[in-house]
């Protein structure tokens, strides 16, 4: 039988984790993986930076949870921690490419014309390059709000700031960001 982590509660598997459970560990991160990995290939210069990041971040986790102290564990809350520690692993991924860890990518499993791929792709260039140029934490705010979908007070956690702080560098990055884009896709939409 398999168990998962709202019948175990997340608390009894970080326990099991501490002590070495590998299965519970599993249990515990597997309803997270489709949104890390998701977030990690489009926040890395490409998927599969992303999915490295991921894989490193999953290694890492494991351990580090076996030497976290029982009263640290039980104030855990393994998703935004999981999803802090992508953003930290592509940081450092990014230094070490000197480049900086941001990225979109077009919207799987839909088949575009020619002309509509050349669109998107001009248009996903240029909100990547605005993107670029904003502060690495606003752009962090506006991908996990946009494109991973999180509440502001999810994002507060996950990047450790508070949630007002978080409003403001989602509404500042969007504008600076549609102040760049031509006039025909903002107010229009894209044609």
């Amino acid at each position: 039988m398999v168990v998962t982590a709202t019948a175990a509660g997340e608390e009894t598997l970080l326990e099991q984790v501490a002590s070495g459970d590998r299965e519970a560990f599993g249990t515990l991160v597997r309803p997270h993986l489709s949104g890390l990995l998701a977030f990690a290939v489009r926040v890395a210069p490409d998927h599969a930076a992303g999915e490295d990041a991921l894989q490193d971040v999953l290694s890492q986790a494991f351990q580090t949870l076996q030497r976290k102290p029982a009263d640290q564990l039980s104030q855990l809350d393994i998703r935004p921690w999981l999803f802090r520690s992508v953003i930290n692993r592509l940081r450092r991924m990014g230094r070490q490419r000197r480049e900086v860890p941001v990225g979109l990518s077009l919207e799987a499993g839909h088949s575009p014309d020619a002309e509509e791929t050349a669109g998107r792709r001009a248009l996903l260039s240029v909100v990547d390059a605005e993107l670029r140029k904003l502060p690495r934490d606003w752009r962090a705010a506006i991908l996990l709000r946009h494109h991973a979908g999180y509440p502001p007070e999810e994002i507060a956690q996950i990047l450790d700031r508070p949630s007002g702080t978080i409003k403001a560098w989602i509404h500042r990055g969007t504008r600076r960001v549609r102040a760049a884009l031509p006039d025909d896709i903002v107010e229009g939409g894209y044609q």
